[in-house]
């Protein structure tokens, strides 16, 4: 073939290439598989929610605030809310957790987009020049070396939707963290009720047994002296006695239960016991929530593990997708320009500049079947998401009906035991009125008196139980997660830094008027005064929490937050299908003239294990918050 020939073949050979390749890029792209939406929960699954709940016919009325809690309309207990929403450490991790998660889908997003890197070679080779330049039998063995320096950029095509159901998938794990989180905010709120229910009753127990404690020193007091006067036996005067040891046998255990419910009480707003003072008030100090008339089945649609396990469901199905899009082959865009010579000299020369231009795409023939058992496993985890759903499904209505049972069965119980009270009340003052007159002994007046006291017991059991039932109820229709407590936060929009809270508009504010949320005060950075100083608090926080933090501050700090706001450095915010919307935060106190004032606080925070740090607050070091958490998460 001549070489004119040759070239003539190899340019048409090249142009077929060129339009084979492009014919493949195009059909590749028109027919990009959109990714099909995951199978719903309701599809995947042939649970179906009923109608109505089988014990929901004893409701009555519809509470008036969707913040449940309050219904106890107990200012303590409110406090304890606020506390824990703002430091609770469970709840923390999961806000941490879920800003994690939204790095993690900034992170397959990143990895989807051309990469573009400057790689400096140095090599050294022999023979120089082409392999097969050395004549035959020579020796000659001189090594070359070169130098090369240039710009490369890769780019993967996802034309088989592998990097979009990544994107997806991630995505859905993100909205997982934040239902995760929400999760654990109920769990919190009821298990923080029950705990202070708990801390309630044994408060009653507690001065229970000892005004029986009193009552008894004083019949004993009364044995006695009889006994003095020959009116009384020793037998009658030991079993008085008996009667008192066992109930200061029984003093110690009950001490033990209201220090136990305080202990975890602090555990659950993020303090030691030491700093935790409550009241001794009993069950009579709070008042049981009211429960809606109706319960549709369809409230357990937004409980937060259900949609937890939704999320990642649809995330186990983008799986399959991503699975399914590796078993094709990938096809890479890269490029490269630079120079290369044989020394320093030669290099930025215009002689020595070179370039290139590669399609490449490389086809799987053999690899044991492991993508087709990485598409396997992923089915079958999918699969496995399907039942842990109905199972979450099925549990959610068990613990509805569970609640709804017990606070029937102890309502029916708690009105059966005020008869047995009343009861056990008059046969004790009958019992005393009879052994004044010399009626009955000593015995039978002792056994009316522990059966009245054990019934007191019981009664007051018997509240705690259906106080508890209430809160149960309400952890199992999904309440708790307080949405609406941020919802006002919204206003701050895409403002990197905002004043949201503050106590500059009335320095007399006290904590009754810190009570409710302040209305948010958006301020610019750059309009504040230059070298103040500032608390900034550690941690992340979600935007549900900020009012409740704010109050908390209040309460605890109250002289030291006069005059001072509570600044908020937008992380990140990002906006659901659902039009459902999130949000966290880094937070400072600000507002402190001097350094001074600003150790105080902050030394006061840390002895109530409020971690914190003081640093000058200057508008012009503030760097605006970029698109990617991570670029927010160091300051």
């Amino acid at each position: 073939m001549s070489h004119k020939a040759f070239v003539t073949s190899f340019k048409i050979s090249h142009q077929a290439m060129r339009l084979v390749l492009c014919a493949l890029c195009l059909g590749a792209c028109s027919n990009t598989p959109t990714q099909p939406d995951a199978i719903t929960p309701k599809q995947a699954t042939s649970i179906q929610l009923p109608d109505r709940f089988l014990n929901q016919n004893l409701m009555a009325e519809k509470p008036s605030s969707p913040i449940w809690w309050k219904a106890f309309s107990s200012d303590e207990f409110d406090q304890l809310v606020d506390r824990a929403l703002a430091n609770n450490p469970d709840l923390r991790i999961a806000t941490v957790q879920m800003v994690e998660a939204k790095i993690r889908a900034d992170q397959v997003k990143a990895g989807g987009t051309p990469t573009l890197s400057a790689p400096l070679a140095a090599a050294i080779q022999a023979p120089g020049g082409t392999v097969g330049n050395v004549p035959v039998g020579s020796s000659n063995r001189d090594p070359q070396r070169t130098l090369q320096t240039s710009l490369a950029g890769r780019w993967r095509l996802d034309v088989w939707g592998e990097r979009k159901a990544m994107q997806e998938s991630a995505d859905l794990l993100f909205w997982r963290s934040v239902y995760e989180r929400e999760n654990a905010q109920r769990i919190l709120i009821s298990s923080l009720a029950n705990t202070y229910i708990s801390y309630l009753a044994a408060n009653d127990t507690l001065r229970l047994a000892q005004d029986e404690e009193s009552l008894a020193k004083e019949l004993v007091k009364t044995l006695e002296q009889r006994f003095t006067l020959r009116d009384a036996t020793i037998d009658q005067l030991e079993q008085g006695r008996a009667m008192l040891y066992v109930l200061q046998a029984a003093l110690p255990g009950y001490e033990q239960q209201k220090e136990e419910a305080k202990t975890n009480l602090a555990f659950l707003i993020g303090a030691v016991p030491q700093n935790l003072i409550l009241s001794n008030r009993g069950l009579n100090a709070i008042s049981a929530p009211s429960i809606p008339s109706t319960l549709p089945s369809s409230l357990l649609a937004e409980r937060p593990d259900i949609r937890f396990i939704e999320a990642r469901l649809k995330s186990a199905h983008a799986d399959i997708d991503v699975a399914r899009a590796r078993l094709l082959p990938p096809i890479d865009l890269s490029s490269q320009m630079g120079f290369s010579g044989l020394s320093p000299s030669q290099l930025f020369q215009a002689q020595f500049f070179f370039w290139n231009a590669i399609a490449s795409t490389t086809a799987s023939i053999f690899d044991g079947g492991a993508k087709d058992l990485d598409k396997a496993a992923s089915q079958v985890y999918y699969q496995e998401m399907v039942e842990t759903y109905a199972r979450t499904v099925l549990q959610s209505i068990k613990e509805v009906e569970s609640a709804l049972t017990s606070m029937r069965v102890s309502q029916a119980k708690l009105k059966a035991q005020g008869e047995l009270v009343r009861v056990g009340l008059n046969l004790n003052k009958t019992s005393q009125q009879a052994y004044a007159l010399g009626a009955v002994d000593l015995s039978a007046i002792l056994e009316a008196q522990k059966t009245y006291r054990r019934e007191l017991l019981d009664q007051q059991q018997l509240k705690s139980e259906l106080l508890k039932a209430y809160v149960n109820v309400y952890q199992a229709l999904g309440a708790g997660v307080a949405k609406g407590l941020g919802e006002n936060l919204k206003a701050i929009g895409t403002e990197p830094e905002a004043i949201i809270f503050s106590n500059q508009t009335n320095p007399s504010d006290t904590l009754e008027s810190n009570k409710d949320t302040h209305p948010i005060i958006a301020t610019s950075h750059a309009s504040r005064v230059n070298k103040e100083w500032k608390v900034e608090l550690y941690g992340v926080f979600d935007r549900t929490v900020l009012p409740a933090l704010w109050r908390d501050l209040n309460r605890r700090y109250n002289s030291q937050m006069l005059k001072r706001s509570l600044r908020a450095y937008l992380g990140d915010r990002v906006q659901g299908e659902q039009e459902e919307f999130t949000a966290w935060y880094r937070l400072a106190v600000v507002g402190f003239q001097t350094q001074e004032e600003a150790k105080a606080l902050c030394e006061s925070m840390q002895l109530q294990q409020q971690s914190c740090s003081v640093a000058q607050d200057e508008a012009d070091k503030f760097k605006a918050n970029m698109a990617s958490s991570s670029a927010w998460w160091w300051p």
